[in-house]
C-alpha cells in the first residue's frame, strides 16, 4: 500500500545472447481518484564482464 493505495511490483529477467541479463521493474499503483492505474517502468542490462548499462526509454515500451 501507498499513500492507502495499492500498489504492486513486478521484476522481469530475460537472457541475452551476450550472456548478459536484461532486467526490467515494473510498479503498478492505483489512481487515486479516477479508474486506472499508472505504471512506472525501470531497467537494466549486466553483461558476462560485470559491467551494467541503463535501458534507454524507447526499449521500456514493449513493457507498457
Amino acid at each position: 500500500m501507498v499513500e492507502s493505495r495499492k500498489a504492486r511490483m513486478g521484476i522481469i529477467a530475460r537472457t541475452l545472447p551476450s550472456g548478459g541479463i536484461q532486467v526490467v521493474l515494473q510498479g503498478f499503483m492505483e489512481h487515486r481518484f479516477m479508474p486506472g492505474k499508472s505504471v512506472a517502468l525501470d531497467g537494466f542490462y549486466k553483461y558476462p564482464d560485470e559491467t551494467v548499462s541503463a535501458m534507454k526509454a524507447e526499449e521500456f515500451w514493449e513493457f507498457d
